[in-house]
């Protein structure tokens, strides 16, 4: 089924009533725009759901997006980007996630919430594989674009416990690979003994970073994404306080700015994304410099959908 693209018109008012909602929940902003959106029926690709997507990531030398599902399975897009407009976006490839010896996995062992891509610019198209973090276990692999699990990353140490959660379903959520740093992940939300809005980002070369959400509210982390200057952008959301809203949001962290025993800077910004406030969106990736896709994992009155959106950020 092809994608349903929502019209241009809705833009402008979708952006006015939503900055009125949240522009005094800001301390600092971010400049983002949205520059198209398209909405994705539940669809299979050789008897595998194309829905429930969890994470995704760029291989920009194979010009093709991955995605991961919360089923422990790998989906191959076909994206083209047209100026502002997503031209093409279409599963190519569904794959079963397996273990070391080519099993079936199955999600009540490893549940997908996020990955991060190996090797998706070095120049060759062919060696890309993937960092994937499961919240049961918690665990993080290390697997093929075929979808065999080759090795595990060590978890750091303050997450491996999941009786430290704030609950079974606020552990593990997002990871990214970031060049001095190493494998840096985060659980949903901060652990039992943390305060509700200092979030820690933690490294795999043993450091942690700590920032704040104060000026935005009770958010949960969804996404992380390395930027090409070392920063790293966040994406997280929260609900409206009637209820009946999902607000992203879009947060830019400076490692390099982070000081000893203080919270992290960090400037925020929501996410407007025109004609659609229910989108659960838990995937984020640059697709091009200052273009990214964001892609959410949505049930609505019992159908599954899917929502993404082409965003722009300003300097960075």
């Amino acid at each position: 089924m092809l994608p349903i693209r929502l019209p241009r018109h809705t833009f402008a008012a979708a952006m006015v009533s939503f900055v009125a909602t949240t522009a005094t929940l800001l301390a600092d902003t971010l400049q983002v725009d949205v520059l198209d959106v398209v909405i994705l029926p539940e669809t299979r690709l050789v008897g595998i759901k194309v829905s429930e997507i969890s994470g995704i990531a760029w291989d920009a030398d194979a010009g093709v997006l991955w995605a991961v599902t919360d089923k422990a399975r790998l989906i191959r897009f076909q994206l083209s980007i047209d100026g502002d407009r997503i031209a093409t976006f279409q599963a190519e490839t569904a794959i079963a996630l397996t273990d070391t010896a080519g099993t079936k996995i199955d999600n009540d062992f490893f549940n997908p919430e996020g990955m991060a891509i190996i090797n998706g610019s070095d120049g060759d198209p062919a060696n890309a594989e993937f960092a994937i973090v499961s919240e049961l276990g918690p665990a993080i692999a290390r697997f093929s674009t075929s979808g065999k699990w080759l090795a595990d990353f060590e978890v750091p140490a303050p997450l491996r416990d999941p009786a430290r959660q704030k609950s079974e379903g606020d552990g593990l959520e997002a990871l990214t690979l970031h060049p001095v740093h190493g494998l840096v992940t985060l659980p949903e939300e901060p652990l039992l003994d943390a305060p509700r809005r200092i979030h820690t980002l933690f490294a795999g070369n043993g450091t942690s970073y700590q920032f704040s959400t104060e000026a935005v509210g009770n958010t949960s982390v969804k996404a992380l994404e390395t930027l090409s200057n070392g920063r790293i952008l966040l994406l997280d959301r929260m609900r409206s306080e009637d209820k009946l809203r999902l607000l992203p949001f879009l947060s830019i962290i400076d490692l390099a700015a982070c000081k000893p025993d203080a919270p992290c800077p960090v400037v925020t910004a929501p996410v407007m994304v025109p004609g659609v406030t229910d989108a659960d969106f838990e995937g984020i990736t640059e697709v091009s410099p200052g273009r990214f896709l964001m892609i959410s994992d949505d049930e609505i009155n019992g159908d599954k959908r899917t929502v993404i959106a082409l965003v722009a950020l300003g300097e960075v």
